[in-house]
């Protein structure tokens, strides 16, 4: 089994930085270094994020 490249608190305190901001998750992403799908993943894994309102603010922005 891999580990992650990131810590789990990185991985939360993104997670609020998506549900607390109205920048969309890719744009917040790009703003981090990361890549949009390991962000989208992490709020899989989180389940505190609804993936498909994410997706959406990606599309509209």
């Amino acid at each position: 089994m891999r580990s992650s490249k990131y810590t789990q608190e990185f991985k939360d305190s993104t997670i609020q930085l998506v549900m607390n901001s109205d920048k969309s998750t890719y744009q917040i992403a790009q703003d981090l270094d990361i890549n949009d799908k390991t962000l989208y993943s992490c709020q899989v894994q989180s389940k505190n994020v609804p993936i498909c309102k994410a997706k959406m603010h990606h599309l509209i922005a």
